[in-house]
């Protein structure tokens, strides 16, 4: 098959984009609904471990996990919205860099912003506990996120002929890139840059109530309690 140029593909997805928000709600919906993990074994080769929260005796440590992953905070019964993020090479390499960030154990070429946001609120203070058995991860791999899309194609004019961009076809970063904006979009997590437009105000509202509560729990003001990161010789 002739595989469509890149910059085409980009511009059918914007033509195209009542129906992409139809499938933005589906992913995040999908995402949502799915099960939560607990991250164990943290410092693993770049992979970790995820156990089941509804059941701890299942888990998973594929290394290989591709698609949309979203991070939440536990507290209170309720998840805070932490960080949504995609991979097309392993969900699991991304997590460790949060998880490093948020520790304070990431070399300085690796920034991740939500870890940045726990290191800087807990981490610093000594307490990490505070998010480090909270954390929630949930995905949709990409075979999950194939069965939304299903046979979704758009037609393309060129000068001679009707060619259609099915979406299963479409460059899977562009594809995955496209979603992960929607699910952020959507959901507004705390600690990703690039919320672009708020959809969802009250939920926005909610994660920073029940996140600036969980803040509360530090104790900023013991000096003995802060963990200065040691300058590196």
């Amino acid at each position: 098959i002739k595989i469509m140029n890149l910059e085409i593909q980009k511009e059918l997805l914007k033509q195209n984009y009542q129906a992409i928000d139809i499938i933005k709600d589906g992913i995040t919906n999908k995402l949502l609904k799915s099960e939560p993990y607990i991250i164990g074994d943290y410092y693993g080769k770049m992979a970790c471990k995820f156990i089941k929260e509804s059941n701890q005796k299942q888990y998973i440590t594929k290394t290989d996990l591709t698609g949309i992953y979203h991070v939440q905070v536990k507290f209170k019964d309720q998840y805070i919205d932490l960080y949504t993020g995609e991979s097309e090479a392993c969900i699991g390499t991304r997590i460790m860099r949060l998880i490093k960030q948020a520790s304070g154990d990431n070399r300085d070429d690796e920034t991740h912003s939500a870890g940045e946001l726990l290191y800087n609120k807990f981490t610093r203070y000594g307490r990490q506990d505070l998010w480090l058995h909270n954390l929630r991860v949930r995905f949709l791999q990409v075979r999950d996120i194939f069965d939304v899309l299903g046979l979704t194609s758009f037609p393309y004019h060129n000068l001679f002929d009707k060619e259609y961009l099915t979406l299963v076809d479409t460059d899977l970063k562009l594809l995955l890139q496209t979603l992960e904006q929607g699910v952020i979009d959507r959901l507004a997590p705390i600690g990703n840059r690039q919320a672009q437009r708020m959809m969802d105000q009250k939920r926005f509202s909610n994660n920073i109530k029940l996140f600036e509560e969980l803040c509360q729990m530090v104790n900023t003001q013991t000096a003995n309690n802060l963990k200065v990161k040691e300058l590196q010789h």
